[in-house]
């Protein structure tokens, strides 16, 4: 709800959306989820930028969403913006079943990953783990990641054969 993309990634109106209903603009229906040309893949898009996310967020009406969701969907995933300097992504870890940390490579300093773990434990999240995104395969030391790719598609596990 600061700097909203998905509607643009997935190609669906952003008119209304989380905020509409966090606020209380819009009640929760099928109108809200928007399809995708995904299959098994749904959205709800940040709809209008809000002046307050972290307070909407933290509002009661997030459980509700949440309630209202989980007999819909096997798999409810919340995109965030950095955990520092914001309290969205803290706030809403309150409200799910585990974190996925996303860390980019060669740009994400070590202290700043360290610090967004301390502020996941602070609230009690659960890190499910680490998602290391963008990496140049030419950083790797002696080439070990072509070596064991290769390996790997190659021969595979003796038990596999």
């Amino acid at each position: 709800m600061r700097r909203p993309r998905l509607h643009k990634v997935f190609k669906v109106e952003n008119i209304s959306g989380l905020s509409s209903f966090l606020s209380g603009n819009t009640e929760f229906s099928e109108e809200l989820i928007k399809h995708t040309d995904v299959p098994w893949l749904d959205v709800l898009t940040s709809g209008p930028l809000p002046p307050n996310p972290a307070e909407l967020l933290s509002s009661s009406r997030f459980r509700d969403l949440i309630d209202g969701l989980h007999p819909l969907y096997n798999f409810i995933l919340f995109d965030t913006p950095p955990m520092l300097g914001l309290a969205d992504a803290a706030i809403t870890s309150t409200h799910t079943d585990g974190v996925i940390l996303v860390v980019r490579s060669g740009q994400t300093p070590k202290e700043a990953a360290q610090q967004a773990r301390k502020i996941l434990d602070s609230v009690n999240a659960k890190v499910l783990g680490v998602v290391l995104n963008a990496i140049n395969e030419s950083n790797f030391k002696y080439g070990y990641y072509s070596y064991y790719q290769y390996y790997y598609q190659n021969y595979g596990s003796s038990e596999e054969k």
